[in-house]
């Protein structure tokens, strides 16, 4: 066999060796992928008599859409102070609604939704404020 046969049995045998390495079974690269926070959906009605439901629970970290549903006979300014940087929610006439989205990451039973400045429901956000994996 001369030189030229030589070297291409050679990469004959190259190529074949590296295919059956590839069909090795080993760990496929990582695909780096974005984690999606989950969505929660919560709608507070505000009545002529007061705010239904009274008592909202969402998780931490949860994406929230928000829906407020004026049915009252009257205009109202609805708001959630602790969360007001991340929510413009305009005045509302009656029958009007509205609806946003944010991220609950601020843990805590202290937020409330207040409707003419005045608190008309709770909302509490579950969780910890621990960063995970820290103590």
């Amino acid at each position: 066999m001369n030189r030229w046969g030589l070297l291409g049995v050679g990469v004959a045998a190259v190529a074949l060796g590296l295919v059956l390495l590839g069909r090795l079974p080993g760990s496929a690269p990582e695909v780096a992928t974005e984690a999606i926070a989950p969505l929660d959906s919560l709608t507070f009605s505000v009545l002529d008599a007061g705010v239904e439901p009274k008592a909202a629970l969402v998780a931490k970290d949860h994406r929230v859409r928000l829906t407020i549903v004026n049915a009252s006979s009257r205009a109202v300014t609805p708001g959630i102070p602790g969360y007001d940087d991340r929510l413009a929610i305009p005045a509302l006439a009656a029958g009007e609604r509205w609806t946003g989205e944010f991220t609950a990451d601020r843990p805590g039973a202290d937020f409330a939704l207040w409707i003419d400045d005045e608190p008309a429901a709770r909302l509490t956000v579950a969780g910890s404020h621990l960063v995970e994996g820290h103590r």
